[in-house]
């Protein structure tokens, strides 16, 4: 590697697996990545997509909290299926058990350093198929715990609600979850778009230039932009009325207008809270990530940044609607379009978000429970594949061990002789076969 961390590399590494692969057409690649994010718009984006069809991406789980909620729930490792509880940060462990070396190494010659390091990585590597019986044994105890506790949690919680809920409908909550960061807007129809609304918008927007003008406390720079851009609107609504043949600017207050300027607020509306909504689901998962940890917390301080950040964004897309609604309602007669406060933006149950056609909301539920629901669904689930992975693994390395031993039986049949050489390559072998002997034992699993 001449360069740093290029997005090349790894696009690399997972052709040269998916190859490996094409005599295990059953094995399926799971790929944990720090920024399995940008890989994936990588591969979109260079159309390689067939790609992805072939492997997984999941975050690893100590990195998942740098990521914005919508990666979190798009590839964390909890919200991906067939990955287990494996938490992906395998190389991390790795690299701290190589730490140690750096004192060490950084005096060294180069292949004085590899030698070092590759004594290192297959001591490593030795210690861990020796103890992988073991690993597996307590790995497996503590899915088994954590799946029976999650399940009667979750039971408890369910039977706590005012409705009757069941497992299969907080798979849909999940489902919901996601809709929540990645709504499913529904196009528009053909007549939203027709010219009398465009005309009415573009209105609308050269009016609210010219009040803008006319405040006392508007400094001399944003006198200035606004009146740029008033010339620019003025040149725009004289081109739509000659597009158009309109002899007349339309008054909004006028009948029939009227109705088309409630029908854009109304528009503009429905879109706003949609956006409005997806940024409050975000917060709404911040400040459920934020209760685990203590307020002092290094992670706590980021994930308050990142909270701030949110909220900021909401005021940032209410501040011009709630504008235009206060100015049309002023000089407009019989105008009474209502603002949307910063409380209802905030809250998930608010009655604007239930009213949307993206989920079936259910009032009666609040969404704190559905998220802490959805938290225990997702870890009983994970607890059930890890079982069964657990399971696989285990069967894989009683086979590894019996293909081993199998060899050694072999080995030592065919040495024959009483030289030196022979007895003490025979005498290694019976010591490997008595380590082997004891690795698949009984005792071993279930130290």
């Amino acid at each position: 590697m001449k360069h740093g961390e290029k997005i090349a590399y790894p696009v690399l590494l997972i052709k040269e697996h998916l190859e490996s692969l094409l005599l295990q057409p059953d094995l399926k690649l799971h790929i944990s990545y720090d920024i399995a994010c940008i890989l994936k718009r990588h591969l979109e984006s260079s159309k390689q997509e067939s790609l992805l069809e072939k492997f997984s991406l999941a975050l690893p789980a100590f990195h998942t909290y740098a990521h914005r909620p919508s990666c979190q729930i798009a590839l964390g490792a909890k919200y991906c299926n067939q990955n287990g509880m494996t938490d992906g940060e395998q190389c991390e462990r790795l690299w701290s058990y190589l730490r140690c070396f750096s004192s060490i190494t950084k005096e060294m010659s180069a292949a004085n350093r590899k030698d070092l390091l590759t004594d290192a990585l297959y001591y490593y590597g030795t210690k861990k198929i020796e103890k992988m019986p073991m690993l597996l044994c307590k790995r497996l105890a503590k899915a088994q715990k954590q799946a029976a506790e999650s399940e009667e949690h979750l039971k408890k919680l369910l039977d706590s609600l005012p409705i009757l809920v069941s497992f299969d409908d907080v798979s849909c909550w999940v489902e919901e979850q996601r809709k929540g960061v990645f709504p499913e807007t529904e196009s528009l129809p053909d007549d939203a778009i027709a010219w009398q609304r465009q005309y009415v918008h573009k209105i609308l927007y050269n009016r609210q230039l010219r009040q803008s003008l006319m405040m006392d406390n508007a400094t001399e720079e944003t006198v200035v932009k606004n009146v740029s851009l008033l010339r620019s609107s003025e040149k725009d609504l004289k081109e739509f009325e000659k597009l158009y043949n309109i002899k007349r600017r339309w008054d909004l207050s006028a009948e029939g207008v009227k109705e088309l300027v409630c029908e854009v607020i109304d528009t503009e509306r429905i879109e706003l809270v949609r956006s409005l909504r997806i940024m409050a689901f975000e917060r709404s998962f911040l400040l459920s990530l934020k209760r685990k940890y203590a307020d002092g917390q290094k992670l706590a301080k980021s994930l308050s940044s990142s909270i701030n950040k949110k909220v900021l964004s909401i005021e940032k897309l209410l501040q011009p609607f709630n504008k235009k609604v206060l100015y049309l309602n002023s000089f407009i007669p019989g105008m009474r379009e209502k603002v949307i406060e910063k409380r209802m933006a905030f809250d998930m149950d608010s009655e604007m978000y239930t009213q949307l056609e993206i989920v079936n909301v259910d009032p009666r539920i609040p969404i704190c429970l559905k998220v802490k629901a959805v938290n225990l669904y997702l870890t009983w689930e994970r607890s059930l594949e890890e079982i069964t992975l657990l399971d696989r693994d285990a069967e894989n390395v009683i086979a590894f061990i019996l293909h081993e031993r199998q060899m050694l039986q072999s080995a030592i049949g065919n040495l024959a002789g009483t030289s030196s050489y022979i007895i003490g390559s025979r005498s290694l072998l019976y010591e490997e076969l008595s380590r082997l002997t004891f690795f698949c034992s009984e005792d071993h699993f279930l130290v």
